[in-house]
């Protein structure tokens, strides 16, 4: 289930500058709905802001795409080495050396952000198609060394501290699909997709 809301230019929530249409996402009530956690809370609810319909792009062949350290994501020229664009997270706190990766789908790139923001860009451009952020993680490194797992329409991610959950995420407008409470706080290993099924240790 979803709710929408309507953020005026201007408005200041939780150090987000909005000027556009938001969705706060509920886990989706079907059967394979798997969640233990379906009363979230503001550090664990799912905003997504898109900006655009996700579609497939082709792969620009002549760029190369890093994710440094410093948690910026780029696209290079392969003859020039000129930057072609680069993007990063526009939300507080952003933290360096997280050990992030991303991961690309049709030729949208899935990148996530330390302070639990996950962009889809396009390779080409760097044009956002959606950005979503999960809870309210102040001061917090909430994803780190995590890398994407697209299966099925989901993405699937892990985080920690506060949050640690399992996401699965539609792909096709960031919206939950189902989301699962762990014990553990600390979850540092990317997830393991197999048959149908989500592995994590916790």
């Amino acid at each position: 289930m979803n709710v929408r809301l309507l953020i005026c230019s201007g408005l200041l929530f939780w150090g987000w500058s909005l000027s556009a249409q938001i969705t706060i996402s509920l886990p989706s009530e079907t059967k394979e709905n798997y969640s233990n956690n379906k009363v979230l809370t503001e550090t664990d609810f799912v905003w997504t802001d898109a900006r655009k319909p996700i579609e497939s792009v082709t792969m620009d062949a002549a760029s190369i795409i890093v994710f440094d350290d410093e948690g910026v994501l780029s696209s290079f020229d392969l003859i020039t080495g000129n930057m072609n664009w680069s993007a990063q997270a526009d939300e507080p706190p952003v933290r360096k050396m997280s050990g992030n990766k991303f991961t690309i789908k049709d030729g949208v790139i899935f990148v996530p952000f330390t302070n639990c923001q996950i962009y889809a860009l396009d390779n080409r451009t760097g044009e956002v198609f959606e950005r979503t952020r999960r809870g309210r993680n102040e001061n917090r490194t909430t994803m780190k060394t995590q890398l994407p797992v697209i299966e099925g329409g989901r993405l699937f991610v892990v985080t920690q501290y506060d949050n640690r959950n399992i996401y699965a995420l539609k792909t096709v407008d960031g919206s939950l699909d189902w989301n699962y409470k762990l014990e553990y706080p600390y979850n540092h290993i990317p997830l393991a997709y197999l048959d149908g099924k989500v592995f994590t240790t916790n």
